[in-house]
Order: structure tokens, then C-alpha cells, then sequence
């Protein structure tokens, strides 16, 4: 493999719970996956031979770039227990004890996966798509270091590829994106799952089951230096970020594993590293408030391939309230869902898809690079995401070509989607706005982030109101929550995007936002706090006119507005009753506010 360099510096990278027999199920699919080879396991457990792997084709050798035998001499096997290690599960596992490794020393892992994914058969003959699966324990002497897991570049010339962050407790991640807590003297279950992508890759972390967020996707630097050759180094850095530790079971996948199937492993077993432990811990501190997901990239990228109609069917049964797709135009000018200009990074397809009639495009396959499980998966058209939407929630149209105005009506005219629940992104972009609009009068025109203006410019959301914009539509993980009040006091809807980690998921909901784009509405929807079964009174006898002290709810005028302040408390049993069916209704669909009085009178 050509050694392939970091394509940036460290620091500039811009859940499940089941019952065990529940989870034991989802795992053993894991493992007995037709789709995929077997996994490759090692449990340092055969004393012929420690480094043999227990199950599957892969092997596990000593890199040694010096020829020094530092190996053997340096590494040591036994019981957890000969070292001072505590068992795992009130099981003493064998284990393997490694040292802290220079740039000539580490292990040499031969997975003896086939290519697959972005950069597999034509892009590179590399495995894109692949997890790895650490049960380790480091003592309190190495904490607040970095300590290196993985390197693609066999020569060791460059960072290794993900670490534990250099601090107490510090979690995986790489370039300043370091996410969850592991902590020394105890044994962790640490998963990466990669899709390795020209400017699209995507890594998901877990410590101990526990998703603790994602890196990635739009404009990622997680490209071909991520995707593996024959072979990768673990525990290794060249420069030595690495520290001793105790390893009892280590395990490569040749795909990317994805949440609930990392969830179903928990924690770490004295069993190896693909027999589920403990359950993981439920997803705490909750967000502050309230706040719609929206799914990203067709629904529920963290899950399924992007822009299909498996994506967005996993992301309204994740909870999602509606979902981000892409649009272009074929050849034959029909409005498709596809996110890329070109067909190679998701189908096995090549070539524009400007240049790509509709019929060519649905002989594609848009799963299989994804994952073996979506093989057959096909590009859908937006008249079908508009039907497969319908009555589920918002569909969010990310356009990215002019020219498009005319099929969004035919397709509007031949679904009879609501246009309550149809977004259309334009941001500043008053021409297409307008064009769209004409066709399509009442649409629903979400802009990008606000300009100073808005501080200062009383006619500020009054000039955007009469372009037809209803919303804000920006990247942020830090919104400014006077923005958000403000817009929101005015009747419009704040949505930002992409956030990916629990973390973020917090910060935004404490920023007063509406709705957020994410790869993982599951996630979003496990961390919503309760809510309450009733707003306070008294109901606001005027739109305009806030009138209620409630600490549970602050009225604000405008359609669709959500200013709502949810607090944490135990939910009614009421969820049976009509008026809970109704005040549930009442504030998913957010009618315009005198519908929304009306109801709570009622209430």
C-alpha cells in the first residue's frame, strides 16, 4: 500500500438499551452477516500461538520496522489477574499486555478483507467500509496522554489515525474531535466505524456500546488515507502518542457496523469483543428543551445509504420529524434525490448525473457501496420520496442545481404533498426563490444564516417574510439564542445543521433552535427530555400579547414558531386520553397560532 499522508493537522478538522437475549440476537446477525466476510477476533487465549486469531481470516503479527525482536521481549500474555488487572464481568480473561511503542513498534494487522465501498473495485482496490472493536483497559498511569488505536500507513510515518484524547478521562476522536469518557483502571469497549469517502467519509464512535458522535460526512477530510490496503497497525503513532496497556480481545469487520448493532455488543465480555456485555447506559444529561430532528441526507445516514428510500423510511421510524434530501435533474429532466454530481461514491454506476437518463440511473445500485445489507437499493425519484413522506412529516429539499422550479410542481401537482411540510432550501438566493414561488405559490423558502442585519434593520424580517422565506437554515453547534428568539417572535423557524454528536445535540437544543439536520435522529430522539401534558395558564387572549407566567411554556406568535420551554418532569399517564391525543397533535404539527389557541381553550 502507498503510504498516504494526513490530509490535515490534529487540530483542524472542521442507545440503545435491549434486553440480553434481545441483543444477543442482534449481535449474533452481526457476526453471521451473509452479506459480509466474517469478522477476524483475536483473544490472546491459544498458548501455542497468542497472536492467532480466534475466529476468521485475519492475522496479527509484530511490526518491527528495526528488526529488533522487540516483540516477544516486550509484549506479555496471562490472566487479566497475573497483572493486577480486574477481571472482566467477574471473568479473568486472558490478556495481552503492550507497551508503550515507538515508530518501529506496534502490531501488524492482516484483515484479508475484500475491497469494498467509495474507494473498493475501480476507486482504489481499498476496504472504504470497516470497524474495529477494542476491549481495553489502561492503568491510571497512563491517563492524559494520547494513545494511539489505528494507522493505515503501514510505514508509520505519519499521526496515526484516531487516539484518546490528552487529558483525564479523555475520549477517541482526531483533530480536536474528541468525544466521551474513558477512564483509567477499567476496562472499555472502544468501536470505530469507518466509511472512508472522497469528501463525504464518515467515523462513528462508542465507548462501551454508547454512541458518543460522529466525524464527518459534508466536506469531510476522512477520504482514501482512511480506507485500508492488506493491512493497518494498531496501537502504534509515529511519534510515540501511545502508552502501555492491556488488551483482551480486539476484532475487525469488514463494514462498517452500525449503531444498534454496536449498541446490541454493550460493553466489554471476558468472551472477546463480538459477545455482548453490558447494556449501555441510557444517553444523559437529556437536551434542555425540546427540538425536532430532521434527518440528513435522506433520513438516517448514520444508518442506511444516503438519499434513498430506505433512509428515509429508518429516520421517521427513528422519530425523525422530517428529512433532508437532495435533489438534481436527470437527463431527461426528472427531478431525482442525489447528493453528489457524479454517480460513483454511491452507486456502480460513473459519470454525471446530469448526463444519466432516469431509466439508466434506476438500473444503479445505491446500497451496496453502503453496505452488502442494501444491495438492490435503487436512486428514488422525488415524486416517490414525496409519496414516501406524505403524512410522515417535513421533507426538506437541499437543491442543488438551477433549473429545477418546474419539476418541483409537477411533482407537488402529482403527489398532492403538503406544502406545509415542504421546505425549499435557497439560501440568498432571491431570483430562484421567486422563480420557485411563482410556480409553486405558498412555498416554503428557508434561507441561510442571518446577516447582521437583522439587529439593527427593523424591515429586516418583513423584506424576507415577502420573499416567501419561512425559515433559517445554517451551520452552527453554538447558535446565538438571541437570533433565534428574535426570528422565532417573528414567525419564523430556526434549523441548523449538521450536528452529529450528543454533545452538539445539547448545545443546540440550549440555543433556542427549532430543528436540527442530523445523521441520527435515534439519537436526537433519546435525548429529548419529557414533556409536560398541558401548558399552563392563562391561554394568551391575543397573539401578539404574551400573557402567561408558565415556567413550562413562553406563547409566541407565528405560524409554525417554536419557542416552547419544555422542563424535565415525570409525563401524565394521560397519553390514552383524547386530550392528550389532541395537545400531542396540537404541538407536532405547530398549526398557526390561533388553531393552536383554540385547541388549548379546548384543553
Amino acid at each position: 500500500m502507498t503510504t498516504r499522508r494526513h490530509l490535515f493537522a490534529r487540530a483542524s478538522i472542521t442507545t440503545h438499551l435491549l434486553p440480553i437475549s434481545a441483543r444477543t440476537a442482534v449481535a449474533s446477525a452481526v457476526i453471521a452477516s451473509a452479506a459480509a466476510a466474517a469478522p477476524t477476533v483475536f483473544r490472546f487465549d491459544n498458548p501455542a500461538d497468542r497472536l492467532a486469531a480466534a475466529t476468521g481470516p485475519g492475522t496479527l503479527a509484530y511490526f518491527d520496522a528495526e528488526a529488533v525482536g522487540w516483540g516477544p521481549s516486550e509484549t506479555q500474555f496471562g490472566k487479566a489477574s497475573t497483572f493486577g488487572v480486574p477481571a472482566i464481568g467477574g471473568v479473568d480473561p486472558d490478556v495481552m499486555a503492550f507497551p508503550a511503542c515507538t515508530a518501529a513498534q506496534g502490531y501488524l494487522l492482516t484483515h484479508a478483507a475484500a475491497p469494498n465501498g467509495a474507494f473498493g473495485e475501480g476507486a482504489g482496490n481499498f476496504v472504504s467500509n470497516y470497524t474495529l472493536i477494542f476491549d481495553i483497559f489502561y492503568p491510571a498511569t497512563s491517563d492524559g496522554v494520547y494513545r494511539a488505536f489505528f494507522q493505515t500507513n503501514i510505514g508509520n510515518s505519519d499521526d496515526a489515525d484516531f487516539f484518546l484524547l490528552n487529558a483525564i478521562g479523555g475520549g477517541p476522536g482526531i483533530s480536536g474531535n474528541y468525544r466521551g469518557t474513558v477512564t483509567t483502571g477499567a476496562w472499555h469497549r472502544i468501536a470505530l466505524s469507518l466509511r472512508a469517502a472522497p469528501g463525504e467519509g464518515q467515523v462513528q464512535r462508542y465507548v462501551d456500546g454508547q454512541f458518543v458522535g460522529a466525524i464527518g460526512t459534508t466536506g469531510s477530510g476522512l477520504g482514501e488515507r482512511f480506507a485500508l490496503g492488506p493491512e493497518l497497525l494498531v496501537l502504534t503513532d509515529n511519534d510515540g502518542e501511545t502508552a502501555p496497556g492491556f488488551l483482551a480481545s480486539l476484532a475487525f469487520f469488514d463494514r462498517a457496523l452500525s449503531g444498534p448493532e454496536i449498541a446490541a455488543l454493550g460493553g466489554p465480555h471476558a468472551g472477546g469483543t463480538t459477545v455482548p456485555g453490558p447494556a449501555p447506559a441510557p444517553l444523559t444529561p437529556k437536551m434542555s428543551r425540546h427540538v425536532g430532528a430532521i434527518g440528513h441526507r435522506g433520513g438516517a445516514f448514520g444508518k442506511a445509504p444516503d438519499n434513498t428510500l430506505a433512509a428515509l423510511r429508518l429516520a421517521f421510524e427513528d422519530g425523525a420529524a422530517g428529512v433532508e434530501v437532495d435533489t438534481r435533474l436527470t437527463a431527461d429532466g426528472i427531478a431525482v434525490c442525489f447528493h453528489d454530481e457524479t454517480l460513483e461514491r454511491t452507486t456502480n454506476g460513473s459519470g454525471a448525473v446530469a448526463d444519466t437518463t432516469l431509466a439508466q440511473l434506476k438500473a444503479l445500485d445505491a446500497g451496496s457501496k453502503y453496505d452488502p445489507a442494501f444491495a438492490g437499493e435503487r436512486v428514488p425519484t422525488l415524486v416517490e420520496a414525496m409519496n414516501a413522506a406524505k403524512g410522515k412529516g417535513i421533507l426538506y429539499l437541499d437543491i442543488k442545481t438551477p433549473g429545477q422550479a418546474a419539476e418541483f410542481r409537477r411533482a407537488v401537482t402529482e403527489t398532492d404533498f403538503p406544502l406545509e411540510d415542504l421546505w425549499f432550501w435557497t439560501p440568498g438566493d432571491e431570483a430562484y426563490a421567486a422563480e420557485i414561488r411563482a410556480l409553486i405559490p405558498g412555498a416554503k423558502i428557508f434561507w441561510g444564516a442571518p446577516d447582521d442585519a437583522w439587529r439593527t434593520d427593523p424591515a429586516y424580517f418583513a423584506n424576507l417574510r415577502a420573499l416567501g422565506v419561512a425559515g433559517f437554515s445554517f451551520a452552527t453547534t453554538t447558535p446565538d439564542l438571541s437570533f433565534c428568539t428574535k426570528a422565532k417572535s417573528e414567525g419564523f423557524i430556526v434549523e441548523v445543521f449538521t450536528i452529529l454528536d450528543p454533545d452538539a445535540m445539547r448545545s443546540v437544543a440550549a440555543g433556542g433552535v427549532d430543528f436540527m439536520e442530523t445523521d441520527f435522529p435515534d439519537i436526537v430522539q433519546a435525548l429529548q427530555p419529557a414533556r409536560t401534558a398541558a401548558a399552563g395558564n392563562p391561554v394568551p387572549a391575543n397573539a401578539s400579547v404574551v400573557s402567561t407566567t408558565s415556567t413550562v411554556l413562553q406563547w409566541v406568535p407565528g405560524n409554525r414558531a417554536t419557542a416552547h420551554l419544555w422542563i424535565e418532569e415525570p409525563v401524565p399517564t394521560r397519553e390514552d386520553t383524547e386530550q392528550a391525543k389532541r395537545w400531542t397533535h396540537l404541538f407536532n404539527t405547530h398549526p398557526p397560532i390561533e388553531d393552536r389557541i383554540a385547541a388549548l381553550r379546548e384543553l
